[in-house]
């Protein structure tokens, strides 16, 4: 590639010397990094500083600038240590034959010098070694204790310059930081250089903080707190190392967000039921409400102009873009013909569109919204960064210049990122790569059509590494939880290890998942679980009618809403021969009154209260079934599961044993509902449990056939 295109894809704005050889080549996302020589900065007089004297500095300098180019990966910098000394004389006049021996491309060099202000003025060059021309130079003045930023600046400079992307090197990170044993964290907001560098906390650990975000002018920063159960919203000066109080009401308050010019500052608060978007000073005073519509409002973020705002709302009845004025005036729903919820918005540039993400038969897409309503997919394919189970998901991000990153993968490929262009994806990182050594299950669609009222199903197998088709394999269903959710073609680490244990692996999206049209998913409203039951047996017949499947080896196992699925589907049929129910609901009262979500699971869930319909509750309630399980059982639960209680599992087992029911109860150490799979070693281990399990009631399957001897019958109970 020539560097006249390489200056035309990333948007130089100067010609190119026809002699100039520099690239910077990206082809098919892996980069070829051109070599950059990085000298150590010379000073016209040595001097001493609060940070040490200007030789040292230029030498440091340059060191921090190589690590920021070679961190990028466009780049191969040869640094300080391995060049000569330059002169000052040089800094304005390089020495291009000897440079070009060095093999370097561009030459980045400066110089350090001391003010009487206790400052220091740094110059930095940039030069192109072939065509012996300087491309770019300029002068960064700071306080001598923050010689870093200069670093970075120089840094930006060269990236700018030569990318056509804007400046990165020069930004800091603020995060909130967990410390201390896990049954008393302190979390407090630090802030950093993002190389890691400069790290300082800027409160104390007294209070839980949560969802900082810079102001658009980087000085200052938003921030949410807890102080004694009662949420706050902050912002604090990175200059004068205070925070003010701007927001302190007695109601549940999160998403805080500033406004383009940093004077205002966007959330979202719960009054009454409703939870609506208010907006404040940054400097403090009333907040003023800005919507009121019945529903839950969240989201919100300001164009870039400032003169509009783009939000998230249930008030139509279904998850719905809005845009209104900045004032709350003119809302109006812009995704109202889209049958699809869709989420994470962000403004593109020009604040003439919106990017959104948006789930499809269980996979994420990212498409660009019109202010007139109009829908347009930018990518497809996109995968989320969980590993146990292949659930629907997926990131992304849009560049100043409209490139979309996104994170995206496959059942044989954990996500990567890459960009989306022209319709198609192309990979930047490979980040798995020691997968491409194994044989791994592979993935199948399967075709099932529900029998209870012919609906299509979407479902997909995976068949064990060593799979041959003239045999027949034990069948694991694995069901995933929501139940408002879905699986999709995601990289799984429990269906990779079942389907190398010899087993077929069958996953499928029941009514009430999402990703098919709200109807779908409301399918199962109050009436849960119910024919999703029908819609799973149906895909379990499919799959036997592929002829690969052992009828008399199945298996179900799913968590959360699938754990609660698996209950009750031993409690309908002896088809299986084992089960593990992981984190379920068995008895809806209790669980009623014991989630951490109690207070919303009425009329969000149920109408009624608990002691206002208890059959209601109790016909939705696996429990019930109990009396007609046969099929041994293994529970799951996470030990600080509070979504979920504990005493849901508890409940079921201890049923189980009192009906004499092979079961064993398995409590994950630590984990909450959420982080059941969170460290590796717990992932593996709650898997390996459930194989063992499975295992124990597995018999051998003929080749070719189905096994002789004892097998479970396909009876129904009601």
């Amino acid at each position: 590639m020539s560097r006249r295109a390489i200056i035309a894809m990333f948007g130089l704005a100067i010609a190119a010397p026809a002699s100039s050889q520099i690239k910077v080549d990206i082809t098919g996302g892996l980069s070829q990094p051109m070599p950059i020589a990085i000298p150590a900065m010379p000073t016209p007089q040595q001097t001493s500083t609060p940070a040490g004297d200007t030789a040292a500095l230029g030498n440091r300098i340059a060191e921090v600038i190589t690590a920021d180019l070679k961190g990028s990966g466009l780049f191969t910098p040869l640094g300080p240590g391995s060049l000569r000394p330059v002169a000052m004389p040089q800094v304005a006049a390089p020495d291009f034959t000897f440079w070009t021996t060095t093999g370097a491309q561009a030459l980045v060099q400066g110089s350090v010098r001391a003010n009487g202000n206790g400052s220091l003025t740094v110059g930095c060059y940039l030069y192109d070694v072939f065509a012996k021309t300087l491309m770019v130079q300029q002068e960064f003045t700071i306080g001598a204790q923050y010689w870093r930023r200069t670093a970075h600046k120089c840094a930006d400079l060269v990236y700018t310059r030569l990318t056509g992307e804007g400046p990165y090197f020069d930004s800091r990170v603020v995060y909130v930081s967990e410390t201390g044993p896990k049954n008393n964290r302190t979390k407090r907001l630090a802030i950093m250089d993002q190389d890691g560098a400069s790290h300082r906390f800027l409160t104390n650990g007294q209070s839980l903080v949560l969802t900082p975000r810079f102001a658009p002018n980087q000085q200052t920063i938003t921030y949410m707190s807890y102080v004694k159960k009662q949420p706050r919203v902050y912002v604090y000066s990175i200059g004068s190392g205070t925070q003010r109080l701007i927001v302190n009401q007695p109601y549940m308050t999160f998403s805080p967000r500033f406004s383009p010019d940093s004077r205002s500052i966007i959330f979202s608060m719960s009054v009454g039921g409703n939870t609506d978007l208010y907006r404040v000073g940054a400097g403090g005073g009333a907040p003023v409400r800005l919507t009121t519509s019945p529903g839950i409002d969240t989201g919100a973020s300001y164009s870039p102009d400032g003169r509009q705002i783009v939000f998230e709302s249930d008030r139509s009845g279904t998850q719905q873009l809005y845009v209104m004025n900045a004032d709350g005036s003119n809302p109006r729903a812009l995704t109202a013909n889209f049958d699809r919820a869709v989420g994470n918005p962000v403004w593109s540039a020009d604040g003439r569109s919106i990017y959104v993400l948006y789930d499809e038969h269980g996979s994420n897409r990212v498409a660009r919204v019109g202010l007139d309503g109009s829908t347009r997919d930018v990518a497809t394919g996109l995968t989320g960064s969980g590993l146990d189970r292949p659930y629907s998901g997926g990131e992304f991000s849009v560049s100043r210049g409209g490139a979309v990153a996104v994170t995206a993968g496959d059942n044989l490929h954990p996500s990567d990122v890459a960009i989306a262009s022209g319709g198609s994806l192309r990979h930047l990182t490979h980040l798995n790569g020691q997968l491409d050594a194994k044989v791994l299950g592979q993935p199948q669609r399967l075709q099932v059509v529900s029998s209870y009222d012919q609906r299509p199903i979407d479902a997909w197998m995976i068949t064990p590494p060593d799979f041959d088709p003239a045999k027949k394999y034990p069948l694991i269903l694995e069901i995933h939880g929501g139940p408002q959710a879905a699986y999709g073609p995601a990289f799984s680490t429990d269906d990779q290890l079942y389907a190398s244990a010899g087993y077929i692996v069958l996953y499928t999206n029941p009514r009430g998942s999402t990703s098919y049209g709200q109807a779908f998913t409301d399918l199962i409203e109050k009436d849960y679980p119910g024919h999703d039951y029908d819609d799973l047996m149906s895909a379990v017949d499919a799959a036997i009618a592929t002829g690969h499947v052992d009828p008399n080896n199945l298996f179900v196992t799913g968590g959360s809403g699938g754990g609660v699925l698996t209950a009750w589907i031993v409690g309908k049929t002896d088809r299986f021969r084992a089960a593990a129910s992981q984190k379920p609901v068995i008895e809806l009262a209790s669980f009623a009154l014991t989630t951490d979500f109690a207070a919303g699971f009425t009329p969000g869930w149920r109408k009624e209260r608990p002691w206002e319909d208890p059959q209601g509750y109790w016909k939705y309630s696996p429990l019930s079934l109990v009396g007609n399980i046969k099929t041994p059982t293994l529970v799951v639960v996470g030990s600080e599961d509070y979504r979920t209680p504990v005493s849901q599992a508890e409940q079921l087992y201890e049923a189980l044993q009192l009906r004499r029911v092979p079961t064993a109860l398995v409590k994950v150490p630590g984990a909450s509902h959420g982080g059941i799979a969170a460290r590796p070693s717990q992932a593996a281990a709650k898997a390996s449990a459930i194989l063992a399990w499975f295992d124990r009631y597995r018999t051998k399957t003929v080749a070719g056939s189905t096994p002789s001897g004892e097998g479970t019958s396909a009876s129904t109970a009601h």
